[in-house]
């Protein structure tokens, strides 16, 4: 198998305003590496320093430095029938909160319950924006995971709710 028939190229870039030098590459080379880098520097990895260095958690914040995360923040358990207000908080490769240097549009999903909006917008120089999430008609003991993220990542986010 050549080189050819198994590349994969990822431009990654953090705002729908980014030129592409503010972006970040990764190149899936198959068995023979990962090159990973911005428009001006690339490190090549390849077999036990892959496994190393881009394995578990630490894997996104090391391979995507730079672009921007969300955080789900809300209750644990809500009443059977009963409604509540999460936060999605727009965060950094540190963790750390982030401003929005444009709108950024969050999706959101359930797979049960009622979400009156599928679409919310982090204003530009904001963090974070608000959404409710209602438990309609959802029995006792059942469990439902929220999940925010961007359009073509759409579950950057995630928690599960308990109906109480």
């Amino acid at each position: 198998m050549s080189i050819t028939e198994t590349t994969i190229v990822q431009v990654r870039l953090p705002w729908a305003s980014s030129s592409i030098g503010d972006g970040h590459i990764r190149l899936y080379t198959g068995d023979h590496g990962i090159v990973l880098g911005d428009h001006q520097d690339f490190e090549v990895y390849s077999g036990d320093a892959i496994d190393r260095e881009y394995s578990g958690p630490v894997s996104t914040a090391k391979i995507c430095n730079g672009l921007p995360y969300l955080r789900l923040d809300g209750p644990a358990e809500i009443a059977a029938d009963g409604a509540a207000g999460f936060t999605v908080t727009l965060i950094d490769n540190a963790r750390e909160t982030l401003a929005a240097p444009e709108d950024a549009p969050v999706y959101l999903d359930a797979h049960a319950g009622y979400l009156p909006q599928r679409k919310i917008i982090i204003p530009a120089g904001e963090s974070q924006a608000e959404f409710s999430f209602y438990a309609d008609r959802l029995p006792a003991g059942a469990a439902v995971e929220l999940k925010a993220g961007f359009r073509y990542y759409p579950a950057a986010a995630t928690t599960t709710v308990k109906i109480v």
